[in-house]
Order: C-alpha cells, then sequence, then structure tokens
C-alpha cells in the first residue's frame, strides 16, 4: 500500500487532470484511458509526488515546493476526476467528502492538538484563520451548504471548524445536513430606488451603527451591562437559562455572543421571529437609544428615506436553531432597485424614527411588563460621532514629521512580520 508524504498531496495528487493551464491556454495531459480510468503516466505521477520526501513539511527544501503541494498544475487547469481505494470519482462533492474530508478528519481527530483546541473552545471563543476561510453562517450557509458551494474553497480551516462543532464533513451530502428549513412563503418585494433608501451592512461601514452586530453601543439592562443590541437580543431569548444568558452577555464580540447562542439552541424553549420575537427586538433598539443618545440625531437624520437591512450576501437568513428562509427575515436581497425580503429590522428602525420625529419619544415593553420610554428632546451628552482630524490643518514641525516617518517604518517592518507569520501558519496548519 502506498501512503502519501501528507494529507494535503493525498489530495492533490489524487485528481487526475485532462488539461493544464499553459500561460492561459489549456494543454491537453495524457492521464486516461479510453474509459476515463487513470493510466500509467498518471499513477507514475501520482506515486513520485506521494513518495517525494521535499513534499514532507520536515524537509529542508519544503518551502520552496509548497506550491506543488498546495497545486500540482497552474489555477484554472481542468480536473477531470479523481482516483481513490481503485474508484473514480468524477462527483467533486463525493471527491470532497470522501478523499479529502475522510484524510483529513483521520489524521486530526486522533491529535492531542485537536482535543486542546476542544477544551479552548469549551472555555470560550475560538477564533481560526485559514488562508481558504470564510464565515459560512454570517452568509446564511449550512454546514451541509459548504460542501456543495463550489465556489469557496473548503479549506482545513473549515473543516476543522465542522469538526469543532462536533460536525462529521465525511457525513455532508447534496442534501444538506440536518439544518432545518423555515416553510416557504412569498417574500415581499418592494422597488425602492437607492437614491430613496439607506442601506446597512457590516458595522465598519456607513449606517454601521443600525446593525446588531455593532459594537461601542452598550445597553443597561437588569443592573447589568451588555456590549451590544445583539448580545441583549439574544439573551431574552433564553428567559429560563441563566447560564446560557450570562455566557452570551459575557462575550466582548457581538458575533461571538451569536454563536454562543447557536451551540446553546437546544435550550430555547419559545418560538422566533414571531411578534414577540419582534417586540423583544424593538426593547433592545430602544434601549440603545437611550443608552446612546447620539444616535438619535442621526436616526432623525435618515428621514425620510426607507432603511433597509442589506442582506444579500447571506439571502438564507439562518437563525440560531439553525433555520433557514427562503428570504430573508431582518433585511432585504437589495438587486438594483428590487428589494426582497421582510427588512424586519428596518421596519422597526422607521417606526422608532416616524415616533421620535413625530411625538417627541418611543415606547417599548420588557418582557417583564415595564415600559421602557427614550426621549427625543433629552440632554445628548457626549457625542460619539466626533468630526475626523485633518492632518493639513496642521503642518507638521520638523521634529514631528521625523517621528511620523520612524513610526511608518515600523508599522512597515510590523505589516512585513505579520505577513511572515502568516504564511508559517498557513504551513503548519497544511502539516496537521
Amino acid at each position: 500500500m502506498l501512503t502519501a508524504v501528507n494529507a494535503e498531496v493525498a489530495w492533490q495528487y489524487s485528481k487526475i487532470y485532462s488539461h493544464a493551464n499553459t500561460a492561459g491556454t489549456l494543454t491537453p495531459l495524457k492521464f486516461q484511458k479510453a474509459d476515463g480510468s487513470p493510466n500509467a503516466a498518471w499513477f507514475a505521477w501520482r506515486d513520485a509526488a506521494w513518495t517525494n520526501p521535499q513534499f514532507d513539511h520536515r524537509h529542508r527544501n519544503f518551502k520552496r515546493n509548497k506550491k506543488l503541494v498546495r497545486r500540482a498544475f497552474p489555477k484554472h487547469s481542468k480536473v477531470a476526476a479523481w482516483y481513490w481505494d481503485g474508484r473514480v470519482i468524477t462527483d467533486p462533492i463525493q471527491a470532497r467528502r470522501e478523499i479529502y474530508a475522510a484524510v483529513y478528519v483521520r489524521a486530526v481527530q486522533k491529535l492531542p492538538a485537536f482535543k486542546r483546541l476542544c477544551d479552548v473552545l469549551k472555555a470560550g471563543d475560538l477564533v481560526i484563520y485559514d488562508i481558504d476561510g470564510y464565515d459560512y453562517v454570517s452568509l446564511g450557509m449550512s454546514p451541509g451548504d459548504t460542501i456543495q458551494t463550489l465556489e469557496h474553497s473548503w479549506g482545513h480551516g473549515l473543516l476543522l471548524t465542522l469538526m469543532l462543532q462536533g460536525i462529521d464533513p465525511t457525513k455532508l451530502d447534496r442534501t444538506g445536513d440536518s439544518t432545518k428549513a423555515v416553510p416557504v412563503k412569498p417574500a415581499p418585494i418592494a422597488t425602492i430606488p437607492p437614491a430613496n433608501r439607506i442601506t446597512f451592512t457590516k458595522a465598519a461601514l456607513p449606517y454601521g451603527w443600525l446593525g446588531n452586530m455593532a459594537g461601542g453601543f452598550p445597553i443597561e439592562y437588569g443592573g447589568k451591562t451588555y456590549g451590544s443590541s445583539e448580545s441583549l437580543f439574544q439573551c431574552l431569548r433564553f428567559p429560563d437559562s441563566p447560564e446560557t444568558q450570562e455566557a452570551i452577555r459575557s462575550r466582548k464580540s457581538p458575533l461571538f455572543a451569536k454563536k454562543v447562542a447557536m451551540r446553546r439552541k437546544d435550550q430555547l424553549k419559545m418560538p422566533i421571529r414571531d411578534a414577540a420575537d419582534l417586540a423583544r427586538m424593538r426593547f433592545c433598539l430602544v434601549l440603545k437609544l437611550k443608552g446612546n443618545r447620539q444616535l438619535i440625531a442621526e436616526l432623525l437624520g435618515t428621514h425620510p428615506k426607507v432603511i433597509v437591512e442589506d442582506c444579500t450576501a447571506r439571502p438564507h437568513d439562518m437563525e440560531i436553531d439553525g433555520s433557514l428562509s427562503d428570504s430573508p427575515f431582518w433585511g432585504d436581497v437589495v438587486d438594483g432597485n428590487t428589494i426582497t425580503g421582510d427588512n424586519a429590522l428596518g421596519q422597526l428602525w422607521m417606526e422608532l424614527r416616524e415616533e421620535l420625529r413625530t411625538k417627541g419619544n418611543a415606547a417599548a415593553t420588557s418582557p417583564s411588563g415595564d415600559e421602557v420610554v427614550v426621549e427625543r428632546d433629552a440632554p445628548l451628552g457626549k457625542a460619539a460621532f466626533a468630526p475626523p482630524l485633518v492632518v493639513a490643518d496642521a503642518p507638521l514641525t520638523a521634529s514631528e514629521k521625523k517621528v511620523l516617518d520612524g513610526l511608518e517604518t515600523k508599522i512597515r517592518e510590523g505589516q512585513k512580520k505579520v505577513e511572515d507569520g502568516f504564511v508559517e501558519m498557513v504551513g503548519a496548519m497544511w502539516t496537521i
């Protein structure tokens, strides 16, 4: 039996290429018999790679051969099939599951390092960085979607993430997984030109403060401080589990707070995305305005435009219980002048804006039945939106410029160290 020097070589050199990309031109390769099975030339090519000592990370020439370890032929070369255990596999999804996932899971799950990562995750948050990785949850994808989505890489970091969540990548198939689906209903569709709407997505982008993932806007409730409206909202969904509430509240990142809620979905005892859920969200938004009054002027300044949470990148809008919808509930898919979805979060913001604008206040009811009111004209306090500093307004002296030049040099040096360290980290992950 032939054994590859590592998992990456086993995967890359199980591929049967039909064409190689040569300076933008696909050149035919003679690796297959008439029936599509690999010929003697392919076996010689595979065996030479599998047993190449320079493809082993411990070899002194490994770094110079790393590109060949990652990819046997240049990018955009054409793969006709895979060969594994005496079988020719033509389905890329089947190949991912039966070769790539099987080899990786078998190699990793027995390592002490994997056990340590499991312990770290049980104790708190864990972030995995991978050059081929992406946050499938924020894109509204289920684990089963990841194996089917061929335009995304299915890298080691993603497989490791699935394994740490107790999901076996070798069991994923075309039908996805056990993720529940929300019953399909016709999605509301509206025509709103870009000039007549305000969209928000990521917290760092314009109007990002409208999103629940925006940090820096703490909320006081029940004698405790919540780092974001997302944190409080998820806590309100677990009224009978103080331990889960504290686990969510203690996370500094809104995204991690939501992920804790997803990991505790077995303790979720109430329906979500119903009228009561909308009331909980409104309550969180009112408290957000009440505790961060500088946002009131920002919200009123959006009038009369339509406020839309842009969920185009995650159209299935996966909830903490794993349910998926055919169109976004909290936001909309934006396509030119057309928006599709319920845009529930945007609607709540517009309701509060209209009440503040016309009545001078907006109210919400707490889960315990108490009314909370935010006033439009109460003292604003410290502004959170200070004008940016324009360096051109204050010419630098010679000594200040020297200090600035020195700092910029340190930044470039630090950036180089970070880049070099990232390369080393990815190499270590390939080794695993």
